[in-house]
């Protein structure tokens, strides 16, 4: 049985510490008399973090609607492990060079209202299918510990890049390649299987 990814989201680390600062800083960035809500929905290795705690990054992937112009990139910087680490917003993210669900926005769960900024995490099996486009070495990575957490299965995976691809404007061959692999990967990796 798959992990409700609503209980794993609450990761209490220093990294999802850090994360909850950048993003306060950067709600306290809008100007005070902007009274709408900002959505954000985070992506990429801070969503994986979140969900498993698997690893760090050094930079936030987010999508903000409505967009956002900051004068200057918000870095916050937290104590790991390993030391003294920072974050910072890349403000060169975009979506559309990922093989994206047409729904994954609305799919993302809920994480945080920090006041005028509404956060959600895009959902295990969006973020999964995310890295299959691009699908370098730490995007298998991802992939597998999403797995192994139990937040994604195969069949579940195969069928949603089976409707997200249709979305997709690319090399679709190395795409569905990518597919077949991650599959087979998420297969392997899951749960009550022998690790690959």
């Amino acid at each position: 049985m798959a992990t409700t990814p609503e209980r794993v989201i609450a990761q209490e680390t220093p990294f999802a510490g850090a994360i909850r600062r950048l993003l306060a800083t950067i709600e306290r960035s809008f100007p005070p008399s902007y009274r709408g809500v900002v959505r954000c929905t985070l992506v990429g290795g801070c969503a994986v973090h979140l969900y498993t705690g698997y690893r760090v990054s050094d930079d936030m992937d987010a999508k903000f609607d409505p967009g956002i112009l900051l004068s200057e990139t918000p870095v916050v910087t937290y104590e790991d492990a390993g030391g003294a680490a920072a974050v910072a917003l890349d403000r060169n993210y975009t979506d559309i060079l990922a093989m994206m669900h047409p729904d994954w926005q609305q799919d993302a769960l809920p994480w945080e209202n920090l006041g005028r900024l509404h956060v959600s995490v895009i959902s295990p099996l969006d973020l999964a299918v995310s890295k299959v486009a691009r699908f370098a070495d730490n995007d298998r990575l991802d992939i597998i510990q999403l797995a192994r957490a139990g937040l994604v299965s195969a069949g579940a995976f195969a069928a949603r890049c089976a409707e997200a691809i249709d979305y997709y404007v690319g090399d679709l061959t190395f795409v569905r390649l990518n597919v077949a692999e991650a599959t087979d990967l998420i297969r392997k990796c899951s749960p009550g299987t022998s690790p690959p």
